[in-house]
């Protein structure tokens, strides 16, 4: 069933009762936290980069307390999986947090998300064999089936306070995927986090992106009602650009169905849609 709805207003509330279905029914996932002291702990280099070795274990395996950890038992988040370095919550089972863990899934999750200190600039190269870099220093994450994805606080012009942006890296196509609010954007660019901004590394030297993936596609969806099919962060004449691909079901001439093909280019600096493309015809398919 197709159902056609006019007008800018109707169209960016269909997008948000999109975004949180589409994060209502995703995969539940595990945040954990790394505290700033499991990275600045380790020993500095001395005469080349030294990889930072971030341990982590299924909290049934641990067979011991570590030295150092932080006992979060009673703040309601079970650590199912957890960091070994200095500073990094402890292990906690359904025996010794009952509290945190009675409600917990019997098979944890493959794919946990590694929260970063924000008091630490990362950096992303997809196309690295190690692409997180913590500090300048490659991060190897330890005792994880697959690459985890890294969550990190970000600020941008449409929000008052710093939002979760989650990264993930797929190392096969050398791209990252930039997810904010159930929304996501793929790029291939390098990435860098740093006091809470997110800034993109361009010929011209590193820009930081004032407008994230979720703004870009309410901003688009504003002037034209359409279903997002894609969005790529792209750099294009030294500024980072979204380019967002989506498509319109209408009718030719009034008459016969068709879809419409739509790419927008949103400034991801200004937030600005700097051009829409469409097919010649599509004036004839309002």
């Amino acid at each position: 069933m197709k159902i056609l709805i006019n007008g800018a207003l109707w169209a960016v509330l269909i997008f948000i009762l999109f975004s949180a279905c589409t994060a209502a029914i995703t995969e539940p996932t595990s945040t954990i936290i790394v505290p700033i002291e499991a990275i600045r702990t380790q020993s500095e280099p001395v005469s080349h980069i030294e990889p930072i070795v971030i341990p982590f274990q299924n909290a049934t395996k641990v067979e011991s307390i570590p030295i150092g950890c932080k006992n979060l038992c009673g703040d309601g988040v079970c650590q199912e999986i957890v960091c070994l370095a200095e500073g990094c919550p402890c292990p906690e089972t359904s025996k010794s947090c009952p509290q945190d863990c009675s409600q917990v899934s019997p098979v944890p999750p493959k794919a946990p998300v590694i929260a970063l200190p924000t008091q630490t600039s990362i950096k992303v190269v997809p196309t690295e064999t190690t692409p997180i870099f913590v500090d300048n220093r490659p991060v190897e994450f330890e005792g994880i089936e697959v690459t985890p994805a890294i969550s990190t606080q970000v600020k941008s012009v449409s929000a008052q306070a710093p939002v979760t942006v989650k990264v993930n890296v797929d190392k096969q196509r050398g791209s990252t995927e930039i997810e904010v609010e159930g929304t996501v954007a793929v790029t291939k660019e390098i990435l860098k986090f740093e006091n809470v901004s997110l800034k993109v590394e361009t010929p011209k030297g590193d820009v930081a992106v004032q407008v994230l993936p979720n703004a870009a596609i309410a901003t688009t969806i504003s002037k034209e009602s359409q279903k997002i099919e894609n969005v790529e962060l792209k750099v294009f004449n030294g500024e980072p650009v979204y380019k967002i691909e989506g498509k319109r079901d209408t009718k030719l001439l009034w008459i016969f169905p068709v879809t419409v093909p739509i790419t927008t280019h949103v400034n991801a600096v200004t937030g600005g849609i700097e051009k829409t493309e469409k097919p010649w015809w599509s004036f004839l398919a309002q």
